[in-house]
C-alpha cells in the first residue's frame, strides 16, 4: 500500500514509527535552542555583585524591612539593574531543633565560602573566632577611612581590623532586632570589592 493511500491516522503512526528518533532529536534541539535563547537573549542570568549574608538568631531576623534595606543597598551601590544583582540572604545560626535544618544552613554558608561568593557577612563575636581570623576575613582598614573605622566598636586580629560593629548602621542594622550583638565582616576571597567599598563608605 502507498503512503497515500493511507488514512490520516495511519499516516501519523507510520511516520512516528520510522521516524520516530528524528523527531526527538529535532524536539530536543529545538528546546535546547529555545532555553538558551532565553537564558542569554531573553532573560540573560544577571550577575551577583554583591552577596550580604546573615547568620543570626532565628528570632532575631527581620523580614518586614528586607526590601527597603535591599532597594537602597541597590542605590548605593550603583547597581546597573539590566546586568547586576544582589543577593541578602539569611543563613539562620541557632540550634534549630531539627538537626537536618541546622546542617543545611551550616553547609550552605561553607560551601558560599568555598565558591567565594561571600562579599558581606554579619556575624555574632562567637561565629567570627570560629573562623581562622587571619584567613577569612579582609582587613577593613583597606576598605574604609581610619575615621570611619575608629567611630564604631570593632574587633581586631592583630594590627588588622576585620569586623566593625553593626548597630550603629542605620542600613543594615535594619536586617536583624538587637544588631549590637552582632559585627559586619568582608570576606577575604570577595571578588567584589569595589561594590563593598560603595556600601562601607555610606556608613
Amino acid at each position: 500500500m502507498k503512503f497515500s493511500d493511507l488514512s490520516f491516522k495511519q499516516k501519523i503512526e507510520h511516520i512516528f514509527e520510522y521516524y520516530k528518533i528524528h523527531i526527538a532529536v529535532v524536539v530536543f534541539i529545538i528546546i535546547a535552542v529555545v532555553y538558551l535563547l532565553d537564558i542569554y537573549f531573553i532573560h540573560p542570568r544577571k550577575e551577583v555583585v554583591l552577596d550580604l549574608t546573615i547568620r543570626c538568631k532565628r528570632e532575631e531576623q527581620m523580614p518586614e524591612n528586607y526590601n527597603s534595606v535591599e532597594s537602597a543597598v541597590r542605590d548605593k551601590i550603583s547597581l546597573d539593574e539590566k546586568k547586576e544583582d544582589i543577593l541578602i540572604e539569611y543563613l539562620p545560626s541557632d540550634n534549630n531543633k531539627d538537626m537536618n535544618v541546622n546542617i543545611a544552613y551550616e553547609t550552605k554558608f561553607l560551601a558560599k565560602n568555598d565558591a567565594n561568593e561571600l562579599d558581606v557577612i554579619i556575624l555574632d563575636e562567637d561565629m567570627i573566632y570560629r573562623f581562622d581570623t587571619s584567613k577569612n576575613f579582609y582587613d577593613i582598614t583597606n576598605l574604609v577611612s581610619e575615621d570611619i573605622v575608629n567611630s564604631y566598636q570593632k574587633i581586631q586580629d592583630n594590627d588588622r581590623v576585620i569586623a566593625i560593629g553593626l548597630e550603629s548602621n542605620d542600613l543594615l542594622s535594619k536586617l536583624v532586632l538587637e544588631p549590637e550583638k552582632y559585627y559586619l565582616c568582608v570576606s577575604a576571597s570577595s571578588e567584589n570589592i569595589e561594590k563593598v567599598k560603595l556600601l562601607l563608605n555610606e556608613y
